[in-house]
Formats: C-alpha cells, structure tokens, sequence
C-alpha cells in the first residue's frame, strides 16, 4: 500500500512539474506552453512567429519560443485605454452634423423630400 501512494505522489509531482512552465527568461516553451502562459491561442502565436515578431526555434512541429521573448511579444501588446469626453470619430460627428441638418428642413417642411427613395443608379 504505501508503494502505491509513493508511486501516486511521484506521478501528481511529475504532473504538476510538466503543467508548470519554467520560469527563467532562457527556458524554451512549447507553443501550447506559451499560448497557456500569454492566456491567448496557439493561432495567435503563431501568427506573431510567422510576421516575424516573435522569434521561434525549431521546426514545424517541435517549434518552442524563448519565455523572455515571450514576456516581451506580451509587453509589447500592452493596451492602455484612455479617458475620452464626448464623440472623437470624425464619422460620429459627421453623422450629429447630418442629423441636425434633416431635423431643420422637416421642420421647414422638406421632410418627405429627405424620405423620398433614391432612384436606382443606371448599371453601364
């Protein structure tokens, strides 16, 4: 019995040692590894590899990325959303202007001409 729970302890260690990605900055992860690690997909990974922002090492198959190079692909998505008071698209404001415009010819009694269908365009 106690063989058994050896053997138990020792097969969750090496389980938890293999789910658990190495720390320093030159261990070399798997692509699943490291999409775990960057909490995206593989697809993603290897679409960065493929543009050449994230350097890989290996072939096809067995293709593993540099965890300090991993760190840095993360950094470099960094996003910082800033704080913004009212419309900042042109195309809001275009629309607000276009709005305004169509509320005063209603009220200058233009509206059914604003409503009014566009005529098909002649195909050539």
């Amino acid at each position: 019995m106690n063989i058994k729970r050896i053997a138990d302890a020792l097969r969750a260690l090496a389980d938890a040692i293999e789910a658990e990605p190495p720390t320093h900055g030159d261990a070399l992860l798997t692509i699943t590894e490291a999409a775990r690690h960057a909490a995206t997909s593989r697809r993603v990974l290897n679409d960065a590899i493929r543009r050449g922002v994230l350097t890989a090492y290996g072939g096809q198959r067995d293709r593993a990325v540099r965890r300090a190079d991993l760190d840095a692909w993360i950094e470099s998505r960094r996003y910082t959303a800033r704080h913004v008071i009212g419309p900042v698209d042109a195309d809001i404001e275009r629309r607000i202007r276009r709005m305004e415009i169509r509320r005063d010819l209603r009220k200058l009694g233009l509206g059914p001409v604003l409503d009014r269908p566009k005529p098909p365009s002649e195909e050539r």
